[in-house]
């Protein structure tokens, strides 16, 4: 089969110790085999996890990385725990120690508090370790080389905080956010405001758009049968979604009588601008 006539959206699951555009380039590989065609196969995702993070990965496969820019932008749920009592310098689990602290104090109503006063539109300072660039550079390849960055707070959105668990010094969350939302630096935040400290233990992402964990395929599933077959099964929900997106952006917009869709790529900055038309995204040159 051609690949290039398999186009779409289809969610994968991605594992603990990989990056999200090494598990694209195995699924690549894979596909290329199967491939008859001489254009070999063109795949993007719709926003990244951190290598130990699992969870819901939106791909685009062909003509579908179009519509990725939608996904990029929307909101995700994520269900993950924290550690109070040591802090480290990438924020997560595999860092460097860099503080460790009481946390016999910390109650359930002083993290309610918290979570309370986090939701909305927030200031958040990203992690030091993190693919922000800085002058060119990845904030966490400078972190590696030493030299330390500062980064500028961005306005994000905690839209919801659920406490699952909580056994110090153990504590279990799902969370809803916007793009741009570090769990990571809500840890480290929330260890500090708390007389403490804390780190990200896990972090799985649960939700994506329409996407949910059980509609996943994993990355031994995602042959070209298995990709059209997934394509197909979640068609309806994906384009119910577009539609949305598209509907909140004109609404959000309609005082400025704007009519296009802005977009960025899947590595960040573009100045292109992408319409919908006939359930398509397309690109404006």
């Amino acid at each position: 089969m051609s690949i290039t006539r398999l186009q779409g959206i289809f969610p994968v699951f991605k594992p603990r110790g990989i990056t999200s555009s090494q598990l694209l380039e195995v699924i690549k590989i894979k596909l290329n085999k199967e491939n008859t065609s001489d254009t070999p196969v063109k795949m993007g995702h719709g926003g990244t996890l951190d290598i130990n993070a699992t969870g819901v990965l939106v791909v685009g496969i062909n003509d579908g990385c179009s519509k990725l820019p939608a996904f990029l932008g929307g909101s995700k749920v994520y269900h993950s725990s924290c550690v109070f009592g040591r802090a480290t310098d990438s924020y997560n689990k595999e860092g460097k120690t860099i503080m460790e602290k009481s946390f016999d104090h910390i109650t359930l109503s002083d993290i309610n508090s918290f979570s309370t006063a986090m939701k909305g539109q927030v200031l958040q300072k990203p992690p030091p370790f993190s693919a922000l660039k800085f002058q060119g550079k990845r904030l966490s390849d400078l972190a590696r080389e030493g030299t330390a960055v500062d980064p500028n707070p961005r306005l994000v959105n905690c839209y919801d905080f659920k406490v699952i668990e909580f056994v110090l010094p153990k504590l279990t969350f799902e969370l809803s956010c916007s793009k741009g939302f570090y769990v990571r630096s809500l840890v480290h935040d929330l260890g500090l405001a708390l007389d403490s400290c804390a780190y990200l233990d896990e972090l799985e992402r649960i939700r994506q758009g329409p996407f949910e964990t059980d509609h996943c395929l994993m990355e031994e599933d995602c042959t070209v049968s298995g990709i059209k077959q997934k394509i197909l099964d979640m068609w309806q929900s994906t384009e119910e979604y577009l539609d949305c997106q598209m509907t909140m952006y004109r609404s959000l917009n309609a005082s400025k009588n704007q009519s296009q869709f802005p977009v960025k790529h899947k590595h960040g900055g573009s100045n292109k601008i992408g319409k919908k038309q006939s359930h398509k995204w397309e690109f404006v040159k």
